[in-house]
């Protein structure tokens, strides 16, 4: 599974595109490349959280073991917090 780094979509496969993006002394330059099937934005592979199984969306927590643990499953606290 993907995320979009841009529109926060969740999706199986990026999408090929193909379009002119420079044009240098009178040329113009095709290229491809692939995105975002919603916006064409920029994406990287995502994961289940291993706390309650969503993909994760945005941050997370590594565990020394590798368990990796969305954000929605865990809260940051200090020692010096009042209701710790």
């Amino acid at each position: 599974m993907y995320i979009c780094l841009d529109c926060g979509s969740l999706f199986e496969e990026p999408v090929t595109y193909q379009g002119d993006k420079l044009e240098h002394f009178g040329f113009t330059c095709r290229e491809n490349w692939t995105g975002c099937p919603s916006c064409s934005g920029s994406y990287k592979e995502t994961f289940h959280c291993d706390h309650c199984g969503d993909y994760i969306t945005d941050n997370f927590i590594e565990l020394s073991d590798g368990t990796k643990i969305c954000d929605n499953c865990y809260q940051v606290k200090n020692i010096n917090d009042k209701d710790y």
